[in-house]
């Protein structure tokens, strides 16, 4: 099912039939994610691994004929899809556009500095420091009216916290970028101590890279800090 609405002591799920259920809580931990640009994670309509490893399957055989490949955004998910593409098919063109001066900003400088040899070494193309205007399925248009082509495009730019379903709910009002909901150390949300959230949904004060390890200590701190409130215990802060 999806979920559709948060009160402070309940959620509301939509299941595939339509019918609607509403579940109380003592504690609740919201884990919902994040919308980003296919196929890098799955779109609405992909709720099972069968109609998910369609899309792998078609992405997979559009990347094998592409002779080029433009990726959008020089980030980890943009660095990480493009060195995996640069061992698997070391006669592509890889060519990574951002508007950030150096690829990885906030990484340490010695990794980033070390994948930007590595990727130089095997080929890659950098355009750094560019405003993009528009980017489409083949190009990339920059706001000083150049453009760049290529067979596949990769928009690894944008993601955006899956938190349409608590606009209006009591959670709303620690909405933060991107209507990321704010937490505390403990990973709580503003006056709601009982729910936590964690992952790319949520936004805490030490800015930390949305990656899987940090969602996974995220998930564990959360976990057990519902545990140490149910047994009257001091709460760990993150990122202990």
């Amino acid at each position: 099912g999806a979920l559709t609405a948060v009160t402070e002591s309940d959620v509301s799920i939509r299941h595939a039939d339509g019918a609607q259920t509403r579940l109380p809580f003592d504690y609740l931990l919201l884990a919902i994610g994040s919308t980003y640009t296919e196929p890098i994670k799955p779109t609405q309509n992909e709720v099972t691994l069968e109609q998910r490893a369609q899309s792998w399957q078609k992405a997979a055989i559009t990347l094998a004929k592409a002779e080029s490949v433009i990726i959008v955004g020089a980030g980890a998910v943009g660095i990480e899809l493009g060195a995996e593409i640069l061992v698997a098919y070391p006669s592509k063109r890889v060519t990574f556009v951002d508007l950030s001066p150096a690829i990885l900003p906030g990484f340490d400088r010695r990794a980033a500095d070390y994948t930007a040899r590595w990727l130089k070494e095997h080929g890659a193309e950098m355009m750094l420091g560019v405003q993009v205007d528009f980017i489409g399925t083949t190009s990339v248009s920059f706001k000083d009216g150049t453009a760049v082509t290529a067979d596949v495009v990769y928009k690894c730019v944008g993601v955006m916290p899956n938190t349409r379903p608590l606009v209006g709910s009591p959670l709303a009002a620690s909405f933060g970028f991107r209507d990321s909901v704010t937490v505390n150390d403990h990973l709580q949300v503003a006056d709601l101590p009982r729910v936590f959230c964690v992952g790319d949904m949520m936004s805490h004060a030490s800015r930390e890279l949305k990656l899987g390890h940090t969602a996974e200590l995220n998930g564990r701190l959360a976990a057990e800090n519902v545990l140490r409130l149910v047994h009257k215990q001091p709460l760990l802060a993150y990122p202990e």
